[in-house]
């Protein structure tokens, strides 16, 4: 699963993909973190982003039930390795620049 930042928004890329998660841009943190709050769907602090499980709820494929499983088991991973925000409401990313 992957965040991809632009300019004009973030979207959901990969969504099925539950062994990977990351935030990629090509933009700077600070317009990375613009767009992501813009979009509703996370912040930056520090070097990393936080993506907001709401977000990420949001665009879930349609009639796909097991998604939401596999969602959950990823925060439940994500738990176990300490990378959600202490109200439990976004789960830590790494940033991956790429050429945009």
């Amino acid at each position: 699963m992957r965040i991809s930042v632009t300019e004009s928004g973030a979207d959901l890329l990969d969504p099925a993909d539950f062994t990977r998660f990351h935030v990629e841009s090509a933009l700077p943190a600070a317009q990375i973190d613009a767009a992501l709050q813009a979009a509703g769907a996370g912040r930056v602090d520090n070097d990393h982003a936080f993506v907001s499980v709401a977000f990420l709820r949001s665009h879930a494929p349609a009639g796909d039930e097991q998604w939401g499983e596999g969602l959950q088991k990823m925060i439940a991973y994500a738990q176990s390795k300490g990378w959600v925000s202490a109200d439990g409401e976004h789960l830590q990313a790494h940033i991956a620049a790429h050429a945009g």
